[in-house]
């Protein structure tokens, strides 16, 4: 019999994205859709860097009131560019269900998918990966802030 296998987890970096604008879809029978654009942000850890500006979250709520603001759960879906402070451009897909318990903050466990071109940080591109993600409102629009580890 094999024994059993602890899992351990490698900080790869914290982002910090900001989000001004939020576009409403609306309520349909497939759920209530936002889109959230991402503006810009920050990266640092293993690799470092900027958000590059023009992706989004589809975030869409189940569940709830047709306005969207109540929901018993919710999958965000963030689709956006990285730019390395060497100038390399990494896509990253970002998803996650949410179940509203009626913690504040929320629960949210994502799991990030990398596509780097080859070469330097092709690595990313493989293994297991899983962020936390928390977000605050502030003066100049909604910040979320990530962490995105890597399974040893």
């Amino acid at each position: 019999m094999e024994s059993l296998v602890t899992l351990d987890a490698e900080l790869l970096f914290e982002l910090e994205v900001l989000c001004k604008e939020t576009l409403v879809a609306g309520a349909s029978d497939f759920g209530y859709l936002r889109i959230i654009t991402i503006d810009g942000g920050a990266f640092h850890g293993r690799i470092n860097g900027t958000v590059v500006p023009g992706g989004a979250d589809w975030n869409t709520c189940y569940g709830g009131a047709e306005d969207g603001n109540s929901f018993d759960s919710k999958f965000i879906f963030a689709k956006y560019l990285l730019k390395t402070e060497d100038g390399v451009l990494i896509a990253i897909e970002n998803s996650a269900f949410i179940k509203n318990d009626g913690s504040s903050p929320p629960y949210i466990r994502s799991t990030p998918v990398f596509r780097a071109p080859r070469g330097k940080y092709e690595w990313i591109n493989y293994g297991v990966k899983v962020g936390t993600l928390c977000s605050e409102l502030k003066e100049d629009g909604r910040h979320v802030h990530i962490k995105i580890y890597m399974l040893k």
